[in-house]
């Protein structure tokens, strides 16, 4: 009877790594394949890749750096994709920091298409936006987006996450105050099929304050419910650090480490100042992307 009982549960495992499924029923030791259908994934990054700033509910200073963060994201984000056969191609929206870090982050993102700003835009939602609108325009199709933020790190392979990769996913709902009073969701991690693009779009567009918080409703009344999918089914703020009481999938560092020389060495010899060194947007040929061959005018 038990050796009965132990077959049933292997073939439900076994069950849960094939295709057929929409949803992947992932845990941290689980590893899954996404759906037959999903080929193409764009990663899309948005808002400040590089900023310092006093955290108000940690009554300190911290920053996020998204160089600290990339061994990270291709670990358990980009690689675990690709060993499964699938394209990912990567888009961001950001702000300039300096003309160094800036050509940097190019180089080690290799975009196919990417876009900065001189500036913050109005609202934090702006830059998702303009990312999506990025991702919408390129010439290739793709079946997945990953919506993040530059600064979040991940515990385990997005292979491993309890994904519907048919709706839109969020990372979780905000704590049950928040969820029940405004219905407040998290804004770090989204993904969704890019035939539901536009819906995420304008539920962005419509959240209440600017940002990404409260697209909810919006999604819901569009949609209906059913559309919507948690990834991690418990409440919980957004201001998840690294050493949290009660880790999930994901984490911001909120660590300073190299911040001050990021804009300060030199290339070539010649000391590298805040200024326009790459074009406020461009594409990239993915044959020639390693070795930055912009399909831009020469670089400033």
């Amino acid at each position: 009877m038990k050796l009965l009982k132990n077959h049933h549960i292997l073939a439900a495992l076994l069950s849960l790594t094939t295709c057929d499924s929409k949803t992947s029923k992932g845990s941290n030791n689980v590893e899954l394949t996404p759906p037959a259908w999903v080929k193409n994934i764009a990663i899309a990054y948005h808002g400040q890749y590089i900023r310092k700033e006093e955290l108000f509910h940690a009554h300190a200073t911290g920053c996020s750096i998204y160089f600290n963060d990339a061994e990270n994201i291709r670990k358990y984000l980009e690689l675990p994709l690709m060993r499964h056969n699938r394209t990912v191609t990567s888009f961001f929206h950001t702000v300039n920091h300096c003309s160094q870090s800036d050509r940097k982050l190019v180089d080690d993102i290799k975009p196919a298409s990417f876009m900065f700003s001189s500036s913050k835009l109005p609202r934090i939602v702006d830059s998702y936006i303009s990312v999506l609108d990025l991702v919408s325009k390129w010439r290739t199709p793709v079946d997945i987006v990953i919506l993040t933020r530059f600064d979040v790190s991940f515990r385990w392979p997005i292979t491993r996450l309890w994904i519907d990769w048919s709706k839109i996913n969020i990372a979780f709902k905000d704590g049950p105050t928040y969820f029940s009073k405004e219905h407040k969701v998290s804004d770090l991690f989204h993904i969704f099929p890019r035939n539901l693009l536009r819906e995420v779009r304008a539920a962005l567009d419509a959240s209440a304050r600017g940002s990404g918080h409260y697209i909810y409703n919006y999604l819901v009344k569009e949609l209906g419910q059913s559309k919507i999918h948690f990834i991690e089914p418990r409440g919980r703020s957004s201001n998840v650090g690294i050493n949290d009481s009660n880790p999930t999938f994901l984490y911001i560092d909120r660590s300073c480490l190299g911040f001050e020389k990021l804009c300060a060495s030199q290339i070539n010899g010649s000391t590298i100042f805040n200024g326009s060194y790459l074009p406020s947007e461009g594409t990239l040929e993915p044959a020639a992307s390693a070795s930055l061959s912009l399909t831009l005018p020469t670089l400033l």
